[in-house]
């Protein structure tokens, strides 16, 4: 999805300065490849700053060595391990860029990235994009425009898109949600962050993958989902407590992100009740469960999916595996995709053959 735009336009953006926020902490088998792809984009018109959190590996030779080779286009900091927040607090505070655009130092870029990106930010101080997961499959799927900070206020939904993918305005940063606290975010300053931009601002998502989002066994998130799910749910309540200070309003503080997600997944999908479709749900578990009881009531759900069953039913319901699926493919209008792994279903189910038409997935 490129932005198209004349060319007084096509200047303003030429000479739009971005930032890029490089963030590590014993990364040192990820950082060449993440350095390189900002030294790479098309879009030349950047700094990078580079902060590194007090890795104990030999990541501040390697930073060190890309310093004295770009010393004109690299800002160097090293400091104390202090965890994301302060990392990001001096990531920005020593930014000179109009945008400010965050990369893991676990993942990479596409060479397009920034091309893509900084028009958008002529008219919107927040953008996010999608992500493929170590390269495969998307992060979640995205509408393309304007849809978070409704999400935000209706339902404490926040967004998923993770660091690597968020750039936002400087000066909106600076102005409205600096510093990040940085005891409280020690981890999840992204969520943090994007939570208190939604309390003034919307957010431009973009469906098309511009970058690299690497899942490993050293990853911050897959080992410690639990405290990061926590640690999102006290963003998104604490923004929400700003809100309804600044603005008068008594939006419902939230206890289950979980729940937040899943509402999330099954309002994107724009399915009633009353619509008379008959639907399967591919997926057996927390999301599976709650498309169900909203639609059992109806009697439109036909049958439930999982990659691998171990019964034959579920919710008193016949469980199909993807086989049967395509066998029974008469008794359904269409498949819901309930799983955060959607993207991965989604691929799974064109490769056996299942028509594009007939499935339904969430846009995050």
């Amino acid at each position: 999805m490129d932005c198209i735009y004349n060319e007084e336009g096509r200047e303003a953006v030429i000479e739009t300065l971005v930032s890029v926020v490089l963030t590590n902490y014993n990364y040192n088998q990820y950082l060449h490849e993440a350095i390189d792809s900002v030294l790479n984009q098309t879009y030349e018109n950047f700094e990078l700053v580079i902060v590194d959190d007090g890795s104990t590996d030999d990541s501040k030779e390697i930073i060190q060595s890309y310093y004295l080779k770009y010393p004109n286009k690299i800002k160097v900091i090293f400091k104390e391990n202090g965890g994301q927040g302060s990392a990001f607090n001096a990531g920005i505070e020593n930014a000179n860029g109009e945008i400010i655009a965050f990369l893991d130092a676990d993942d990479f870029w596409y060479p397009r990235k920034l091309e893509v990106i900084v028009p958008y930010h002529l008219k919107y101080k927040g953008v996010q994009h999608n992500l493929l997961i170590n390269g495969k499959y998307k992060y979640v799927f995205l509408r393309d425009g304007t849809n978070t900070r409704n999400a935000f206020l209706n339902d404490g939904f926040t967004g998923t898109i993770p660091t690597s993918g968020l750039s936002y305005s400087r000066d909106e940063l600076r102005k409205n949600i600096l510093p990040v606290p940085e005891e409280d975010y020690i981890i999840c300053s992204d969520a943090y962050i994007r939570s208190q931009f939604l309390i003034h601002n919307d957010i431009f998502s973009i469906d098309q993958a511009l970058g690299y989002y690497r899942a490993h066994s050293t990853n911050q998130f897959f080992n410690n989902k639990n405290r990061h799910l926590n640690t999102v749910l006290q963003a998104t309540n604490d923004a929400l407590k700003k809100y309804n200070e600044q603005y008068g309003c008594e939006l419902p503080l939230h206890e289950d992100h979980v729940l937040i997600y899943t509402q999330r997944m099954y309002n994107s999908l724009q399915v009633s009740p009353n619509d008379k479709r008959n639907y399967v749900i591919y997926g057996t578990g927390y999301a599976g469960n709650y498309y169900y009881e909203q639609l059992k009531e109806s009697g439109q759900i036909v049958a439930f999916v999982s990659t691998f069953p171990n019964n034959d039913s579920f919710n008193g319901l016949p469980l199909w595996d993807i086989e049967k699926l395509k066998e029974y493919r008469n008794k359904y209008s269409f498949i819901l995709i309930a799983s955060q792994q959607m993207a991965e279903i989604y691929e799974t189910l064109l490769e056996h053959g299942i028509e594009e038409s007939k499935i339904i997935h969430p846009r995050m």
